[in-house]
């Protein structure tokens, strides 16, 4: 377990779309100040920038993992730092539950695992740690009920909010393309009926087709339609 009282300040920043505010921001869901540490050990949020300062050294995956299981809070991991991750909307959360169930009945008996936004996707090479809003493995490699991480899926999906889409089309996309098992990064639209499917045709080639209204969304990667509507079901319930 992390010695979080052993921690040598490292001045660092990082510049990552799905921070969440320190107590300079007054955000009531960033963790609190650990045991062993001084204000001044804590992230610092600008808002304007987005950027989070952090004063820690450098943290293992295994650290990582360690405070991970014992944090109520989410953290993703980006190069030996932690970064808190921003809560979901509302309607973020409903499409995701939305897609989930679809899934979960689609997936029966098929020996693929569908997770939804509480599942960590590693990426080992680039020394990442994401939380993917959902996620499809079939590979028996990820079956490793102690491992609270999956490193082989074949599909995974994002649900799109202002202050994450160009990190989820550009740095994110970029490293799950690291994944050689990946077949389908898909993007779904919280403010408009749109979900865009990039499929993977080769190492450096990955295809778009964009999904609109009426139309039938597939996922070749697990044999998977849709209705595009099922994904935005009960959105219409939400008051301005």
């Amino acid at each position: 377990m992390l010695n979080w009282g052993a921690i040598a300040p490292l001045n660092l920043e990082l510049t990552h779309p799905r921070l969440i505010g320190s107590q300079i921001s007054g955000h009531p869901r960033y963790p609190p100040i650990a045991s062993g540490t001084s204000q001044s050990d804590q992230p610092v949020f600008n808002a304007p920038t987005r950027t989070m300062t952090l004063t820690q050294s450098y943290l293992t995956p295994e650290e990582y993992l360690d405070i991970e299981r014992v944090s109520p809070f989410k953290h993703e991991y980006v190069q030996g730092q932690i970064v808190a991750v921003a809560s979901a909307s509302k309607a973020h959360a409903i499409i995701t539950g939305n897609l989930s169930a679809l899934l979960v009945n689609h997936l029966r008996n098929s020996g693929c695992i569908a997770y939804a936004m509480d599942m960590k996707v590693r990426l080992p090479t680039l020394n990442l740690f994401y939380y993917a809003d959902l996620s499809v493995t079939c590979d028996k490699r990820d079956r490793i009920s102690s491992e609270d991480f999956i490193l082989h899926p074949k599909l995974i999906v994002e649900v799109l909010s202002d202050s994450t889409e160009a990190f989820d089309r550009g740095d994110q996309f970029s490293g799950y393309k690291s994944i050689p098992e990946l077949e389908e990064y898909v993007l779904i639209h919280q403010q408009q009926v749109l979900v865009e499917r990039f499929q993977r045709k080769s190492d450096n080639l990955w295809v778009p087709q964009i999904y609109r209204t009426n139309e039938q969304v597939e996922f070749d990667s697990i044999g998977f339609t849709c209705a595009i509507a099922d994904l935005y079901d009960n959105l219409e319930q939400l008051s301005q």
